[in-house]
């Protein structure tokens, strides 16, 4: 058995230790010795055999934390390159694009089971891909481990900055990366999630038309603030009418994928459209950063928003939609 000296040995060298990683857990603002963070941080490291449900690692790594962590969390066709370039344009904001991104695999060896489970290809609505993320330096990272692709959203959120983010794309970017999912969730009470959603869901089809003439010519999916706008569109109608019912169908779903984040702010498209100045402006306040700054963007509409103005083969459309929910749409 131990001595009385032994126990006593043991409680003042330990205890204090044992105190430091409650408080860690209960208080993750409490600051620690140097040696203590060090040792949390050997504790604490993203195990090899990552499992996303199971993740409990956190804590420490948020030490420096900017005071408003956020993510534009958005549809295609949403607004969200045009608000992520306005406040990029803040200097109390960085605003990271798509970093993680997803690369569209057009040869795939075989179709078996067995191959489509390897870590290195995903598959989303019968296509598939690969995971690639882009790093501060602009190098690129291909088929990151959840391990890289963690430490690298940590490392934005612990930017000079008072409010730093990122864009996330729904669903193909939060179903391939379920660990910045997870990480997100456990900072549900301190990330704030900037809400990009759209109202007219035929003019985000067309929309995503006009994107794939742009990345033609510019190889980019917005257009440059001194390019000239887009000619109207000889729109592909079925396509544009079954993407339009798709983001119908999907716009709930992506609603309440927010619905555990604290604090949520909902930018409507057409309402950043008309009235930009108070839009932006509240989302500044929500980051808690100055709202009163100019700022600007890169980026601008290609198209005019009304559709018989946008789209050539615009009673083509009228006719295809008459009748259907989308007829609502047609402005």
């Amino acid at each position: 058995m131990a001595s009385r000296q032994q126990k006593r040995t043991f409680t003042f060298l330990y205890f204090p230790f044992f105190v430091a990683v409650v408080f860690s857990k209960s208080y993750p603002w409490l600051p620690l010795p140097a040696f203590v963070e060090c040792i949390l941080f050997q504790m604490t490291t993203i195990p090899e055999s990552y499992s996303a449900p199971s993740i409990r690692y956190k804590n420490r790594h948020y030490k420096r934390c900017c005071d408003s962590p956020f993510v534009i969390w958005f549809r295609e066709r949403s607004g969200s390159s045009y608000m992520c370039s306005l406040l990029h344009s803040h200097p109390e904001i960085l605003c990271r694009r798509e970093d993680f991104d997803l690369i569209r695999m057009e040869d795939v060896p075989n179709d078996s089971d067995e191959d489509l489970t390897d870590n290195d290809v995903f598959r989303f609505k019968d296509r598939f891909y690969h995971r690639q993320f882009k790093g501060f330096k602009n190098e690129v990272v291909d088929n990151p481990t959840p391990q890289q692709t963690v430490a690298h959203m940590r490392r934005i959120m612990s930017q000079p900055r008072k409010a730093c983010g990122f864009k996330f794309k729904f669903d193909i970017q939060v179903a391939s990366y379920p660990e910045i999912v997870d990480e997100l969730h456990w900072l549900s009470r301190q990330v704030r999630i900037v809400l990009m959603t759209r109202e007219n869901f035929l003019k985000q089809a067309v929309s995503r038309q006009n994107m794939e003439r742009i990345q033609l010519t510019q190889n980019k999916a917005n257009l440059g603030k001194g390019k000239r706008s887009l000619p109207p569109i000889e729109l592909d109608v079925p396509r544009a009418m079954h993407y339009a019912e798709r983001f119908m169908m999907g716009n709930e779903r992506f609603l309440n994928s927010v619905a555990n984040f604290a604090h949520v702010r909902k930018v409507v498209y057409e309402n950043l459209l008309s009235d930009p100045h108070h839009e932006v402006r509240e989302v500044l306040k929500f980051l808690g950063v100055d709202p009163d700054r100019e700022l600007g963007a890169t980026i601008r509409k290609a198209t005019p928003d009304r559709l018989s103005e946008a789209v050539k083969n615009f009673d083509e459309l009228s006719a295809a939609v008459a009748g259907t929910a989308l007829e609502a749409f047609l402005d």
